[in-house]
């Protein structure tokens, strides 16, 4: 079930899973990293099998049937970060190094705890619930199930890496290394990257990001701004898809929806009037643009002149 619905929202979701002491404690998946993965079971308080998260926060039980439609509830809320990871790995040490570039999108500063890992997937062993193919398993958090604290400014970036090693007995060519930052208050993951470890470059220079739908969303600047009338903002789609673009003030209030529904691939543009949604002219002063599609969210700023 859950590879199949890894399946479904392979451009907008990362699956990761932990293995548990139960029902076998001598489950190899969990008797391979019995400390981490027991940490991460227990930071979730999980107490039975399967028990899915999506995206830390909403507890999506034992019924896999619901699963698929959570996470495609749950794909249509924007994030206010996005990751973009680099890195290499050295085929002959089996050593290598991820660097993750965190950037803060919203009007507001985004704190919590920066995870690395590595999972690998297409492992073979007869489990007797039948199953003899295992996708997702965590095999090492780096360099801790601890995570790093991390806070970020609005419309800033932090750049963070870790260096990792695979062991002899994983299969570097089916393993991924994965990024996520989380609030360990409410266990959100506000977002996540992730990187095959068979695309990174054999060299100790890293490379560009790796190329997804949500590099190509794109919103311009407003022109004009400042503005006193009128301003025009732009932006492009990879693929079509539901798209959202609202003006928010200061405090972060929605001012004024523009762009509301389904855009097909390409070019588009909305122009603001300086009003909001009662028709009235809203105070002079700093505003901002956000726009949500299911690849990325993106803000940019204007000023109102009265």
């Amino acid at each position: 079930m859950l590879d199949g619905i890894a399946q479904n929202h392979q451009s907008n979701m990362v699956v990761v899973r932990y293995h548990c002491w139960w029902p076998s404690s001598s489950d190899p998946f969990y008797t391979a990293n019995p400390t981490e993965n027991a940490a991460r079971v227990n930071y979730y308080g999980a107490d039975y099998t399967p028990h899915a998260y999506i995206d830390g926060l909403i507890d999506a039980g034992y019924q896999t049937g619901t699963w698929d439609n959570l996470a495609t509830q749950r794909a249509s809320v924007s994030s206010p970060l996005t990751i973009d990871l680099t890195g290499y790995y050295l085929r002959g040490s089996r050593t290598g190094s991820i660097r993750a570039h965190i950037t803060n999108t919203s009007t507001g500063v985004v704190s919590g705890v920066v995870q690395f890992g590595i999972w690998e997937s297409r492992c073979r062993f007869n489990a007797p619930n039948g199953e003899t193919i295992h996708n997702n398993l965590m095999r090492d958090m780096l360099p801790t199930a601890t995570g790093q604290a991390i806070s970020i400014p609005p419309f800033s970036s932090v750049d963070t890496s870790r260096t990792f090693t695979v062991s002899s007995s994983w299969n570097p060519d089916t393993c991924y290394a994965v990024c996520f930052v989380q609030n360990n208050s409410t266990k959100e993951i506000y977002q996540s990257g992730k990187v095959w470890i068979r695309d990174l470059p054999n060299s100790g220079v890293e490379t560009a990001p790796i190329e997804r739908p949500m590099d190509y969303v794109s919103l311009s600047a407003a022109e004009p701004t400042p503005f006193k009338d009128q301003t025009r903002i732009s932006f492009s789609l990879p693929l079509e898809g539901s798209v959202s673009l609202g003006v928010y003030n200061l405090l972060g209030a929605r001012v004024r929806t523009l762009v509301s529904g389904t855009k097909p691939t390409g070019s588009h543009s909305a122009t603001w009037d300086g009003r909001d949604e009662k028709g009235l002219l809203v105070p002079g002063g700093v505003y901002f643009f956000e726009l949500k599609t299911p690849f990325k969210s993106l803000t940019t700023r204007t000023v109102v002149v009265r």
